[in-house]
Parts: C-alpha cells; structure tokens; sequence
C-alpha cells in the first residue's frame, strides 16, 4: 500500500524477475499436467481480469459493470430527452455524447429519436403561442397601412411615412402588399 512516506517504486509491483519466477513456475505445473496425460488446449478469449471495454478473441467487445451501468444511466437521459421531442444534435449537445453513441444506445435501448431535418409546420407544445404571435404581427401591419394610407395619399415619402409610424421600410412594404383593402 502507497503511503506518503513511500516511493511510487516501493510499491508492490511485478518486477522483470517476478515475472520470470512466475513463467518458470508455469512452465513447470504445465509439464506436470502433461505427464498426468493432461491435454492444454490454447483459449481464444483471455480469461481472468476485467477486460471491460477491450476486443476479446471471438470479435465482441466485453463490457464491465461500470460500463454496462454508465450506459444504462446514459440511456435514460436520452430517453427523457427523446420523450421531450428533442432531435438526435440537441441530446449531442445537452449530453455531450458522441453521436454514434447515441446511436448505438437508442437502437440497444429501444428508444426512438424524431428526426428534426425537413420538418415542415410547427407542431408542438409551443404552437399556440406562435400562431398568437403571428396574429398580433398580423394585425400591427393592417394598422400600419390604416394610418399609412393617408400619407401616401397626400404624396409623402417613405422616409417620412417610416419616420412618422416609427417602423421600418420592409415592415412598411409588407404591411401595404398585405392590406391593400385599407384604402377602400
């Protein structure tokens, strides 16, 4: 065990002759098993230790608990925010996962990204308030050619309209092609 009082080099550590006595050690129970008519067969995948996250010799990766749990609790946060509508780039962002991660989660997960790319509408929680902002957007501009109208009548510019409504040109320009009726 490290103590303050010990050098990283005092540490129980194999050393070069350990891992000779140990070979030498092996080498020999393997002659003995041997001759007691034993077979030793080489193993394709490494046993003992924990190889989490490494290639073994069949081809698949071994996966440690701690892997396993921190993929489960990964899982969960994109599944909350999956529930939430948010697409594949806002959980890469919010979580700060790989996308190719998220990926492979969701699909051993079963859970279900919408795609956000060519979404055509606004659908959502947000909806209404989008369609009230319009509407008062709406509704300034047919004001603005009420009181524009007028002016343009008695031969005004549009610096002088714009300045006096305290809008700008292209709100103006909008306001006059959407509410042609006003002059009536």
């Amino acid at each position: 065990m490290y103590t303050a009082n010990h050098h990283l080099a005092t540490q129980n550590l194999p050393t070069v002759q350990s891992c000779a006595e140990n070979r030498a050690w092996l080498e020999q129970a393997m002659a003995e098993f041997e001759q007691r008519g034993g077979v030793v067969q080489e193993c394709a995948i490494r046993v003992g230790g924990d190889v989490g996250g490494k290639w073994n010799g069949a081809g698949a990766i071994v996966l440690s608990n701690e892997d396993r749990t921190k993929d489960a609790e990964d899982a969960q946060r994109i599944r909350v925010l999956a529930d939430k509508g948010a697409g594949i780039t806002a959980i890469k962002y919010h979580l700060k996962i790989d996308l190719r991660r998220i990926k492979r989660l969701a699909q051993a997960y079963g859970i279900k990204i919408d795609s956000k790319r060519g979404a055509t509408g606004c659908k959502g929680p947000n909806e209404a308030n989008r369609k009230a902002t319009a509407e008062r957007g709406r509704k300034h501009r047919q004001q603005l050619a009420r009181q524009a109208m007028p002016m343009i009548a008695a031969g005004d510019s549009m610096n002088t309209i714009v300045k006096a409504l305290g809008c700008s040109k292209p709100t103006l320009a909008r306001a006059i092609e959407e509410n042609p009726h006003v002059a009536d």
